[in-house]
């Protein structure tokens, strides 16, 4: 057993703490898809704009290096061949965890048919003394629908700014933590999903008053629903958790040239995200409280994996150096 255990934490140690969540949720994805008859698909909508980021960030690493690749510099070929390989173990699994999501995401009708929106209204209920989502008719205007939707769409963008400029920087432990973060929450709410599927108050309540916007909430809308074949997707949200997390990052982060404006800038539109899912009646409020305490828990669990995985690494390293 010591052996056994020894040679797992050297494994996860080696391969880094997302890869090791990668790992472990594809297994667990193919168990599911052999047990439950799934089929594995590759081509997802929400992996398309990831992948094609990636290959951006790839042709920008060689950019810099033209001049050394056109004259066959062995050095600059070197290099090259360096950075692609780097650049790609550290953004390629967050374009895997969509594909894993995506898989997941349509075996949940499989797993768990039976939908438990009856129960999270319940909940509501019980914590707020109302139905949030009802609530929120008395507000709906078509010029805040069009508001609500756009900060709705600015799920993916936050986290992406973060990351891109933590790379940009070189600040790779950054990086890795937040990546870590973000990749631990998205595998969470995938047990979310699939533990307590439920498609929303959008189609199991009766509202009075409809969801109108000018051309943008009809258009998304469209656009969301073609992206999310099962949509058993609301607890907790991960619209609110991802959001959080990034909320974080940017107040963690303030010491950046700009980091206070960029946080006083984000940091009502995040507010804004939180309170459209509720106004875009995708989520009940038990779902943003969940996605809220994911949140926390990604935040204070990251940091603290990445800092005693690296410093074993480091360890490791300087012991590898031959004595003076």
């Amino acid at each position: 057993m010591k052996k056994i255990r020894q040679w797992l934490e050297e494994t996860a140690w080696a391969l880094g703490p997302d890869l090791v969540l990668l790992a472990v949720f594809s297994l667990l994805l193919a168990v599911c898809m052999v047990a439950f008859h799934g089929s594995f698909s590759i081509l997802h909508a929400s992996t398309i704009m990831p992948c094609v980021g990636m290959l951006v960030l790839l042709a920008a690493s060689f950019v810099p290096r033209w001049r050394g690749i056109l004259h066959d510099d062995p050095g600059v070929r070197r290099e090259v061949r360096r950075v692609a390989w780097a650049t790609t173990r550290d953004w390629f699994p967050l374009v895997l965890i969509l594909l894993v999501y995506g898989n997941f995401h349509d075996l949940t009708h499989l797993i768990h048919p039976e939908t438990v929106d009856a129960t999270l209204q319940r909940a509501d209920q019980a914590v707020f003394g109302f139905q949030p989502a009802l609530v929120m008719q008395a507000i709906t205007r078509p010029w805040l629908t069009e508001y609500m939707t756009f900060a709705y769409a600015l799920f993916f963008v936050f986290p992406a700014i973060l990351l891109v400029r933590l790379y940009a920087r070189g600040d790779l432990l950054a990086f890795r933590e937040l990546s870590l973060a973000l990749s631990l929450c998205f595998y969470l709410g995938l047990v979310g999903y699939l533990t307590v599927p439920a498609i929303g108050p959008r189609y199991t309540m009766d509202f009075d008053v409809p969801l109108t916007g000018y051309w943008m909430t009809d258009a998304c809308a469209r656009m969301w629903l073609a992206i999310e074949k099962v949509q058993t997707d609301c607890f907790p949200s991960l619209h609110t958790a991802v959001s959080t997390i990034s909320l974080v990052y940017f107040a963690r982060l303030r010491a950046w040239r700009f980091g206070r404006a960029i946080l006083v800038l984000v940091t009502p539109l995040v507010i804004s995200l939180w309170m459209s899912t509720i106004y875009l009646r995708y989520h009940y409020g038990v779902d943003v409280l969940a996605g809220w305490a994911l949140a926390a828990l990604c935040v204070t669990v990251a940091p603290a994996v990445v800092q005693t995985n690296y410093r074993k690494r480091d360890a490791r390293s300087l012991a590898a150096l031959p004595s003076p």
